[in-house]
């Protein structure tokens, strides 16, 4: 398995954080086509992230680049000190 141990950076945009994925081109055969995948889904492929990250939309010129999103935390939420993006976050 391939473990992607630094997903990206994240930025904002309205109301959400947003991610994008690159895996190796090799493992485009495990990438469903034609449906987003499940968060065990991705995490299978080894992508590591925090909580409440999901698959939400599928790139279809480049399918090695995953695109992720999450809402923005609330009154706390999400707060921790290993957070995955504590500190990478592009606000534009």
């Amino acid at each position: 398995m391939y473990v992607l141990k630094n997903p990206g950076t994240a930025w904002q945009k309205i109301g959400c954080y947003f991610r994008h994925v690159h895996v190796p081109k090799e493992m485009l055969r495990l990438i469903p086509k034609d449906r987003l995948m499940s968060e065990k889904e991705w995490r299978n492929l080894g992508i590591q992230q925090s909580a409440g990250w999901v698959h939400y939309m599928i790139h279809s010129p480049e399918r090695h680049v995953l695109l992720f999103r999450r809402p923005l935390p609330k009154n706390g939420e999400y707060e921790n000190k290993n957070n995955a993006y504590n500190g990478a976050i592009n606000k534009n």
